[in-house]
């Protein structure tokens, strides 16, 4: 009987382990995770609904007036509010990474974080601004204006941020990969299991999709540390302090003619690289992940395998 009981127990430990690199990577990759702007706290849509209700409706004069400005005034102040929670959500997980043994990775996190600071601070200062407008004509402009300082800065810059967030936490999954195989195969070896033929085919095509995954990681890391990529934009920073006119805070930015044709001139100019790059790096992360999810596959079937193997 006692033997059987240590066979049991060593069957046991076995089985936990693998079932650990399973479940434990699991666990971190939902508490990684940012959770979306909801419709519940962000209500975009029904101010933008109220809108138009407003204009298709038989109201006349100076109370069709009024109602339209309040409308388009509380267009605005949602999307500012709802800027906020996304550039709050984006900098908290930011906040989060562990970059301090990665320099060049530390240097861009402060900037992005930097830049996120920037984009709360025109948010809530072009919001306070809308109160002071009681025309039609003003509040269009205003909104002109707004919208044109997201699409020529907040936007690309977003998207830059997210790219680093996506790659960043692929590079950790394959990282937790690479920690769960090393477990695994430690465990396998201290129980001689690593010779069965399946087993061993296994492990080596795990190492080799956990080798592969980094080595994409690797490639999207280089492109999102480039700095002509980072700085091909004027940052959100720069954007809030500026000199020009066109572009100036705390909410004047001057003509909207100047507003539309300084944003034509950097989207001509910049969104052709933006836009190769940025494909090239989800690219690069869906493929790394997809290596994950086999590696991770790789090991349930390990699991299965070795109960099998054990007789349980």
């Amino acid at each position: 009987m006692k033997p059987v009981n240590s066979h049991k127990s060593a069957a046991s430990l076995i089985i936990a382990t693998l079932l650990l690199g399973v479940f434990a990577v699991q666990s971190s990759e939902a508490a990684s995770s940012t959770p979306p702007v909801t419709p519940a706290a962000c209500a975009l849509e029904d101010t933008l609904n109220a809108l138009l209700q407003i204009k298709d409706s038989d109201l006349q004069g100076k109370e069709r007036d009024t109602k339209e400005l309040e409308a388009r005034k509380n267009v605005l102040r949602e999307t500012m509010r709802c800027s906020v929670i996304e550039s709050d959500a984006l900098k908290s997980t930011l906040a989060s990474f562990d970059l301090k043994n990665e320099e060049k990775d530390q240097l861009l996190q402060t900037k992005f974080l930097g830049d996120l600071e920037a984009a709360k601070f025109y948010f809530l200062s072009a919001s306070s601004s809308i109160e002071s407008i009681n025309t039609l004509d003003g509040i269009k402009r205003q909104a002109e204006e707004m919208l044109g300082w997201r699409s020529m800065f907040y936007l690309p810059a977003i998207q830059k941020m997210s790219e680093f967030v996506l790659v960043t936490e692929t590079r950790q999954a394959t990282s937790i990969a690479k920690t769960r195989y090393d477990k695994i195969f430690a465990t396998l070896s201290a129980f001689r299991l690593t010779e069965s033929p399946d087993i061993k085919k296994l492990l080596s095509d795990s190492d080799t999709l956990i080798r592969e995954s980094d080595e994409l990681n690797t490639r999207a890391h280089e492109i999102i540390l480039n700095t002509d990529y980072v700085f091909e934009t004027s940052t959100l920073s720069s954007a809030t302090s500026s000199d020009d006119e066109a572009i100036r805070l705390p909410f004047n930015f001057g003509s909207s003619t100047a507003m539309s044709a300084a944003s034509s001139s950097a989207t001509s100019t910049a969104s052709s690289t933006t836009t190769t790059e940025g494909t090239q790096i989800l690219s690069l992360v869906k493929d790394s992940l997809g290596k994950i999810q086999s590696t991770y596959n790789n090991y349930l079937n390990l699991s299965k395998l070795v109960k099998k193997l054990i007789g349980f």
